[in-house]
């Protein structure tokens, strides 16, 4: 089972209880399982897959403060994008204990909104 786990999860695919259940016994089983190795539920962090810390280090340190300078500090906005999608995929997965949990692209099904601030 800790085999067929780790597969999926190197596949950035989420995992869940019931999912695990399938393969196993009963909820007495998975929780017992899930405890004797070291498997906790995780938030996966977005399309944290795709950026590497190499180019976000590159592009905080070298690029943004270029971009900065280009503006005054009342034309500095923080904005965010939300929205409803439907076909998505979890946002929390089960994982061993000291793994990181990436993300992949999400369903672009549904309703998006910027908010500026």
């Amino acid at each position: 089972m800790t085999e067929w786990i780790k597969r999926v999860r190197d596949c950035n695919l989420p995992i869940s209880g019931p999912l695990i259940q399938e393969k196993a016994a009963d909820s007495g089983w998975l929780k017992k399982f899930k405890l004797g190795n070291g498997i906790v539920e995780k938030i996966i962090s977005g399309e944290s897959a795709a950026v590497s810390e190499v180019d976000c280090e590159h592009y905080r340190t070298n690029i943004l403060p270029c971009l900065l300078k280009e503006y005054d500090s009342k034309d500095i906005f923080n904005a965010d994008e939300f929205g409803l999608f439907f076909k998505c995929t979890p946002d929390r997965t089960l994982t061993f204990k000291g793994d990181t949990c990436h993300g992949g692209k999400k369903s672009k099904y549904g309703l998006k909104k910027v908010l500026a601030l």
